[in-house]
Protein backbone atom coordinates (compact mmCIF):
# COMPACT_ATOMS: atom_id res chain seq x y z
CA UNK A 1 0.00 0.00 0.00
CA UNK A 2 1.48 3.31 -1.08
CA UNK A 3 2.08 5.71 1.79
CA UNK A 4 0.77 8.66 -0.22
CA UNK A 5 -2.79 7.51 0.58
CA UNK A 6 -2.29 7.64 4.34
CA UNK A 7 -3.18 11.36 4.74
CA UNK A 8 -6.47 10.73 2.92
CA UNK A 9 -7.18 7.70 5.08
CA UNK A 10 -6.51 9.83 8.15
CA UNK A 11 -8.78 12.67 7.00
CA UNK A 12 -11.60 10.27 6.20
CA UNK A 13 -11.23 8.53 9.56
CA UNK A 14 -11.24 11.84 11.43
CA UNK A 15 -14.44 12.90 9.67
CA UNK A 16 -16.15 9.61 10.48
CA UNK A 17 -14.91 9.83 14.07
CA UNK A 18 -16.61 13.20 14.54
CA UNK A 19 -19.94 11.77 13.38
CA UNK A 20 -19.55 8.68 15.53
CA UNK A 21 -18.59 10.69 18.61
CA UNK A 22 -21.86 12.60 18.24
CA UNK A 23 -23.77 9.32 17.88
CA UNK A 24 -22.07 7.88 20.96
CA UNK A 25 -22.97 10.99 22.95
CA UNK A 26 -26.62 10.82 21.92
CA UNK A 27 -27.28 7.06 21.73
CA UNK A 28 -24.37 5.31 23.37
CA UNK A 29 -24.84 2.17 21.28
CA UNK A 30 -22.01 -0.38 21.68
CA UNK A 31 -21.69 -0.71 17.89
CA UNK A 32 -20.99 3.04 17.65
CA UNK A 33 -18.25 2.75 20.26
CA UNK A 34 -16.68 -0.19 18.45
CA UNK A 35 -16.62 1.68 15.14
CA UNK A 36 -15.40 4.89 16.79
CA UNK A 37 -12.45 3.06 18.30
CA UNK A 38 -11.65 1.50 14.93
CA UNK A 39 -11.58 4.74 12.95
CA UNK A 40 -9.63 6.50 15.70
CA UNK A 41 -7.02 3.75 15.47
CA UNK A 42 -6.89 4.17 11.68
CA UNK A 43 -6.33 7.91 12.12
CA UNK A 44 -3.73 7.35 14.84
CA UNK A 45 -1.69 4.87 12.82
CA UNK A 46 -1.99 6.86 9.59
CA UNK A 47 -0.53 9.89 11.40
CA UNK A 48 2.25 7.74 12.79
CA UNK A 49 3.20 6.11 9.50
CA UNK A 50 2.82 9.15 7.26
CA UNK A 51 4.44 11.78 9.47
CA UNK A 52 6.05 9.97 12.42
CA UNK A 53 3.42 11.80 14.48
CA UNK A 54 3.45 9.96 17.80
CA UNK A 55 1.59 12.81 19.52
CA UNK A 56 -1.48 12.38 17.31
CA UNK A 57 -1.22 8.61 17.72
CA UNK A 58 -1.51 9.07 21.47
CA UNK A 59 -4.24 11.70 21.21
CA UNK A 60 -6.52 9.58 19.03
CA UNK A 61 -6.14 6.49 21.21
CA UNK A 62 -6.77 8.56 24.30
CA UNK A 63 -9.98 9.85 22.68
CA UNK A 64 -11.12 6.26 22.15
CA UNK A 65 -10.26 5.22 25.69
CA UNK A 66 -12.14 8.17 27.19
CA UNK A 67 -15.22 7.48 25.07
CA UNK A 68 -15.27 3.88 26.25
CA UNK A 69 -14.62 4.81 29.87
CA UNK A 70 -17.39 7.41 29.92
CA UNK A 71 -19.88 5.04 28.30
CA UNK A 72 -19.09 2.13 30.60
CA UNK A 73 -19.17 4.20 33.77
CA UNK A 74 -22.39 6.01 32.87
CA UNK A 75 -24.36 3.29 31.11
CA UNK A 76 -22.79 0.13 32.51
CA UNK A 77 -21.79 -3.02 30.64
CA UNK A 78 -25.25 -4.31 29.78
CA UNK A 79 -25.30 -5.51 26.19
CA UNK A 80 -21.59 -4.84 25.75
CA UNK A 81 -19.37 -7.65 24.52
CA UNK A 82 -16.36 -7.09 26.77
CA UNK A 83 -13.89 -8.35 24.17
CA UNK A 84 -14.93 -5.57 21.78
CA UNK A 85 -13.75 -2.90 24.24
CA UNK A 86 -10.81 -1.57 22.25
CA UNK A 87 -10.66 1.34 24.67
CA UNK A 88 -9.02 -0.86 27.30
CA UNK A 89 -6.03 -1.53 25.03
CA UNK A 90 -6.05 2.00 23.65
CA UNK A 91 -5.58 3.36 27.19
CA UNK A 92 -2.78 0.89 27.88
CA UNK A 93 -1.04 1.68 24.60
CA UNK A 94 -0.69 5.34 25.55
CA UNK A 95 0.30 4.61 29.17
CA UNK A 96 -2.94 6.06 30.57
CA UNK A 97 -2.86 3.75 33.57
CA UNK A 98 -5.56 5.46 35.59
CA UNK A 99 -7.91 5.49 32.63
CA UNK A 100 -7.12 1.85 31.86
CA UNK A 101 -7.83 0.92 35.47
CA UNK A 102 -11.20 2.67 35.35
CA UNK A 103 -12.14 0.78 32.18
CA UNK A 104 -10.91 -2.47 33.69
CA UNK A 105 -12.95 -1.87 36.83
CA UNK A 106 -16.08 -1.31 34.74
CA UNK A 107 -15.47 -4.39 32.61
CA UNK A 108 -15.15 -6.71 35.60
CA UNK A 109 -18.94 -6.57 35.95
CA UNK A 110 -19.47 -7.65 32.34
CA UNK A 111 -20.96 -11.04 31.54
CA UNK A 112 -20.10 -13.22 28.58
CA UNK A 113 -22.24 -12.24 25.59
CA UNK A 114 -22.37 -15.65 23.92
CA UNK A 115 -24.07 -14.36 20.78
CA UNK A 116 -21.50 -11.63 20.20
CA UNK A 117 -18.08 -12.93 21.28
CA UNK A 118 -16.06 -16.09 21.78
CA UNK A 119 -15.71 -17.15 25.38
CA UNK A 120 -11.92 -17.22 24.99
CA UNK A 121 -11.92 -13.57 23.91
CA UNK A 122 -14.12 -12.67 26.89
CA UNK A 123 -11.81 -14.48 29.31
CA UNK A 124 -8.73 -12.77 27.87
CA UNK A 125 -10.31 -9.34 28.33
CA UNK A 126 -11.35 -10.22 31.87
CA UNK A 127 -7.81 -11.32 32.69
CA UNK A 128 -6.42 -7.96 31.59
CA UNK A 129 -9.23 -6.06 33.31
CA UNK A 130 -8.69 -7.92 36.59
CA UNK A 131 -4.96 -7.31 36.50
CA UNK A 132 -5.51 -3.58 36.11
CA UNK A 133 -8.41 -3.21 38.53
CA UNK A 134 -7.46 -5.63 41.29
CA UNK A 135 -3.72 -6.20 41.03
CA UNK A 136 -2.45 -8.90 43.37
CA UNK A 137 -5.82 -8.99 45.13
CA UNK A 138 -7.29 -10.50 41.96
CA UNK A 139 -4.83 -13.40 41.70
CA UNK A 140 -7.39 -16.06 42.68
CA UNK A 141 -9.94 -14.64 40.27
CA UNK A 142 -7.41 -14.73 37.42
CA UNK A 143 -6.35 -18.26 38.31
CA UNK A 144 -9.96 -19.38 37.80
CA UNK A 145 -10.20 -17.46 34.51
CA UNK A 146 -6.97 -19.04 33.28
CA UNK A 147 -8.17 -22.52 34.22
CA UNK A 148 -11.36 -22.06 32.23
CA UNK A 149 -9.38 -20.62 29.30
CA UNK A 150 -7.06 -23.66 29.29
CA UNK A 151 -10.05 -26.00 29.35
CA UNK A 152 -11.44 -24.33 26.24
CA UNK A 153 -8.15 -24.35 24.33
CA UNK A 154 -6.95 -27.84 25.23
CA UNK A 155 -3.68 -28.50 23.42
CA UNK A 156 -4.10 -25.66 20.93
CA UNK A 157 -1.58 -22.82 20.97
CA UNK A 158 -3.24 -19.55 21.95
CA UNK A 159 -0.73 -16.73 22.25
CA UNK A 160 -3.10 -14.55 24.26
CA UNK A 161 -3.52 -17.34 26.81
CA UNK A 162 0.27 -17.69 26.91
CA UNK A 163 0.68 -13.94 27.45
CA UNK A 164 -1.81 -13.88 30.30
CA UNK A 165 -0.19 -16.92 31.89
CA UNK A 166 3.29 -15.41 31.61
CA UNK A 167 2.11 -12.23 33.31
CA UNK A 168 0.70 -14.23 36.23
CA UNK A 169 3.84 -16.36 36.50
CA UNK A 170 6.15 -13.37 36.03
CA UNK A 171 7.93 -15.26 33.26
CA UNK A 172 9.64 -12.66 31.07
CA UNK A 173 10.97 -15.13 28.50
CA UNK A 174 7.57 -16.77 28.00
CA UNK A 175 5.92 -13.36 27.74
CA UNK A 176 8.31 -12.19 25.04
CA UNK A 177 7.91 -15.45 23.11
CA UNK A 178 4.12 -15.11 23.26
CA UNK A 179 4.20 -11.44 22.22
CA UNK A 180 6.35 -12.30 19.22
CA UNK A 181 4.10 -15.24 18.40
CA UNK A 182 0.96 -13.10 18.55
CA UNK A 183 2.47 -10.44 16.28
CA UNK A 184 3.55 -13.09 13.76
CA UNK A 185 0.01 -14.46 13.83
CA UNK A 186 -1.32 -10.94 13.15
CA UNK A 187 1.06 -10.59 10.22
CA UNK A 188 -0.15 -13.88 8.77
CA UNK A 189 -3.81 -12.95 9.36
CA UNK A 190 -3.49 -9.70 7.46
CA UNK A 191 -1.53 -11.40 4.67
CA UNK A 192 -4.43 -13.83 4.28
CA UNK A 193 -7.00 -11.02 4.32
CA UNK A 194 -4.98 -9.11 1.73
CA UNK A 195 -4.77 -12.17 -0.51
CA UNK A 196 -8.53 -12.68 -0.26
CA UNK A 197 -9.23 -8.97 -0.76
CA UNK A 198 -11.27 -9.23 2.43
CA UNK A 199 -10.33 -5.98 4.17
CA UNK A 200 -10.49 -2.32 3.05
CA UNK A 201 -7.24 -0.65 1.97
CA UNK A 202 -7.32 1.88 4.82
CA UNK A 203 -7.28 -0.98 7.31
CA UNK A 204 -4.48 -2.85 5.56
CA UNK A 205 -2.36 0.30 5.48
CA UNK A 206 -2.86 1.03 9.18
CA UNK A 207 -4.24 -1.72 11.39
CA UNK A 208 -2.31 -4.19 9.24
CA UNK A 209 0.98 -2.46 10.03
CA UNK A 210 0.84 -1.43 13.70
CA UNK A 211 -0.84 -3.41 16.49
CA UNK A 212 -2.34 -1.28 19.26
CA UNK A 213 -2.89 -4.48 21.23
CA UNK A 214 0.79 -5.31 20.79
CA UNK A 215 1.84 -1.89 22.09
CA UNK A 216 -0.54 -2.30 25.05
CA UNK A 217 0.86 -5.74 25.88
CA UNK A 218 4.42 -4.42 25.65
CA UNK A 219 3.52 -1.80 28.25
CA UNK A 220 1.97 -4.42 30.52
CA UNK A 221 5.13 -6.48 30.22
CA UNK A 222 7.41 -3.57 31.01
CA UNK A 223 5.21 -2.59 33.95
CA UNK A 224 5.60 -6.15 35.23
CA UNK A 225 9.37 -5.61 35.18
CA UNK A 226 10.19 -7.58 32.04
CA UNK A 227 13.30 -6.46 30.13
CA UNK A 228 11.70 -6.30 26.70
CA UNK A 229 13.21 -4.98 23.50
CA UNK A 230 12.33 -1.50 22.27
CA UNK A 231 10.98 -2.67 18.93
CA UNK A 232 8.97 -5.67 17.72
CA UNK A 233 7.02 -6.60 14.62
CA UNK A 234 3.92 -4.34 14.60
CA UNK A 235 5.19 -2.63 17.78
CA UNK A 236 7.39 0.26 16.62
CA UNK A 237 9.80 1.98 18.98
CA UNK A 238 8.39 5.40 18.05
CA UNK A 239 5.28 4.83 20.18
CA UNK A 240 7.03 3.29 23.16
CA UNK A 241 7.79 6.61 24.83
CA UNK A 242 6.13 6.63 28.23
CA UNK A 243 5.29 10.35 28.09
CA UNK A 244 1.46 10.66 28.31
CA UNK A 245 -0.64 12.76 25.94
CA UNK A 246 -1.03 16.45 26.70
CA UNK A 247 -4.61 15.98 27.93
CA UNK A 248 -3.79 13.03 30.18
CA UNK A 249 -4.99 14.88 33.26
CA UNK A 250 -8.59 14.24 32.20
CA UNK A 251 -8.01 10.49 32.53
Amino acid sequence: MSSHLLPAFRANADAEARDLAAAVASRGEPRDLVQLAKVLRISAIAALLSAADAATFRERLCDSARAWCDALEVRGTGGVAASTCAGLFDALAVAEWTLARRIGTALRSAVWEASAEYEEAFLYTQLIASRLAAGEDGAAERAALLERYRQLEGDAVDWRLELATALEQRDAAAFEEALEGLMLAERDRYAYLREKDAVPPEELATLGCVSVEGVALWRLGRRAGFALQDDYLFVPSLVLDDAPPAAAGRG
